[in-house]
Order: structure tokens, then sequence, then C-alpha cells
């Protein structure tokens, strides 16, 4: 899920050095763990994963409107994150790394009812994925937090990958401008 407008417009009002400490809490949470040289988010929630010795499927679903836009269920088998599949790429990573900040923060996972669960997981029994609880402000927070840190990650790895000369070449082409390649 999302972090409401209202407490983000409340996190925004902790103050700077509150912020601040959360952002160094969550970097130091992230220090643990291998951001990919690539900064794809699936290979991070693989390392991840293969780092905590639990496998963590991530889910894309086409969601209802009234629905959020992801969810982080644990169970004894592993870890789902369900996202919205019918949305930008930039918004699924975030959708993504949100949820995953859940699962690096400790946090519990939401409450669905028996129906939902049936329709997500048929094959999981809905008694061990009910009696979960909702997020506090303070957890969503942290998890909106370290969605960001991970994000920020993952984009300075992207950046640092040099594009190839012919890919450029290819969309100056295709803008109608001609340039040699570089060697």
């Amino acid at each position: 899920m999302g972090i409401p407008v209202l407490d983000w417009l409340r996190l925004r009002q902790t103050g700077p050095a509150t912020v601040k400490r959360l952002r160094r809490a969550c970097e130091d949470r992230l220090a643990a763990f291998d951001i990919p040289a690539d900064g794809d988010i699936h290979r991070f929630c693989a390392q991840v994963a293969t780092r905590l010795g639990r496998d963590i499927d991530l889910i894309p679903m086409a969601l209802r409107s009234t629905d959020p836009t992801g969810v982080w269920l644990s169970t004894r088998a592993g870890d789902y994150i369900v996202y919205e599949s019918q949305t930008s790429t930039p918004h699924q990573e975030h959708i993504i790394a949100h949820e995953l900040g859940h699962l690096l923060c400790g946090h519990i996972g939401d409450s669905l009812d028996g129906a939902a669960l049936d329709l997500l997981f048929p094959d999981i029994d809905p008694a061990v994925l009910l009696a979960r609880q909702n997020y506090s402000a303070v957890e969503e927070r942290e998890a909106e937090v370290m969605a960001g840190v991970i994000l920020a990650h993952l984009a300075r790895t992207r950046r640092t990958t040099r594009t190839a000369p012919e890919d450029i070449a290819r969309v100056h082409r295709s803008l109608g401008q001609v340039y040699p390649i570089p060697e």
C-alpha cells in the first residue's frame, strides 16, 4: 500500500532531523544488501530472498481501484509481494520497494478477508494469513522512506551503467539525426 497523502504530509511535518534519522536507519538496513549492477528491482528482491533464506515471490496482478496497489504477505513458506500490473514500470517499482520496505523493517503484514485470500492465493490456507495487523502510520512512514532509499540506490547503479554507443546512435537515427558512432 502506498503511504496516504495525509500521512506523507505528517511525515514532512515531523521535522528534518526525524526524517534524517529515519533515512539513516533505512540506509543502515540496506547496507547489508548488494544492489544489482543493473539496478533491477526484481534482481534486488531475488538477492534479498537469498540473503534472508526465504523465497520472495513478486506477483503482478490487475487490482480493482478500491484495492491497495500492493500488499506484502509473509507465510511460513515464503513472502509474497502482490503489486498492480496495470500501471507504469516506475510505479510498479515503487510499490515493490514499499512492500519490500515493510519486509526489511520487520513489520507485520496487512489483514485480508478470506474471500480475497482465496482469490489471490487459492493454495494457501486463509487462516494462516488472516492473523495479520494493519500497519501503523509510523510503519507506513518507515516503509515509504525505505522505498525511497531502495529506489535511490537502484537509480544510482542504473546511472553508472553506460549506454552502448550503438543504442545512442539508434535513438538519434529514430529522431532523424545522424551522428557518427564514437569509438
